[in-house]
């Protein structure tokens, strides 16, 4: 554990440690997991098991389970989908849209499609504050009078500047998997 998070170990505890941005002391306890103790709480490190690869082997295609399509042919359960391309092309704009699509079981965006089941969209934002996704869902619901009964409580937003949605970051020519756990409780 020290190699993968520097700092000295003294008395059983590493000091010193860097976890993902934060910065404290790892204490062991006698179960075997460890805790980061920093200045912003404590914190439960999870190790992920070794990457290993796996041997693939032709079979039956009809085993393969089908692809359970949500809307479209752009989201599929299971998945996580996310859009990619040049700032300013109307990505987040399309993305509300199709959210709002999805949670209110109505083709906001083709106007002659069928209605379609109203799913639950957890809509998360890496880039902008809560306060500007509100905004821009308020501007979409306005424009496609959407109303807040459609919605029905089936719609998720959060911004990553309020939560880490950290899955690897790169340390030097390595890709890290990163899992930690705020404790609310210890």
């Amino acid at each position: 554990m020290q190699r993968q998070f520097g700092g000295s170990i003294m008395s059983g505890e590493l000091y010193g440690a860097k976890v993902g941005d934060e910065r404290g002391r790892i204490y062991f306890t006698p179960d075997g997991s460890a805790r980061l103790h920093s200045h912003r709480g404590v914190f439960e490190i999870v190790e992920d098991k070794p990457i290993e690869a796996t041997a693939f082997s032709l079979g039956d295609p009809s085993d393969i389970p089908e692809r359970e399509w949500l809307y479209g042919r752009h989201y599929i359960r299971r998945y996580a989908t996310a859009s990619a391309g040049p700032g300013g092309g109307g990505k987040t704009a399309h993305s509300i849209s199709e959210a709002l699509s999805m949670v209110t079981g109505r083709p906001l965006l083709e106007p002659d499609g069928g209605l379609i089941k109203p799913l639950r969209v957890w809509w998360v934002d890496a880039e902008d504050p809560i306060d500007e996704i509100n905004r821009r869902f308020h501007g979409a619901a306005k424009h496609f009078q959407v109303t807040n009964e459609q919605i029905g409580g089936r719609l998720f937003t959060d911004s990553g500047r309020d939560q880490a949605f950290v899955i690897a970051r790169q340390d030097g020519r390595d890709l890290k998997i990163v899992a930690i756990r705020r404790r609310h409780s210890l």
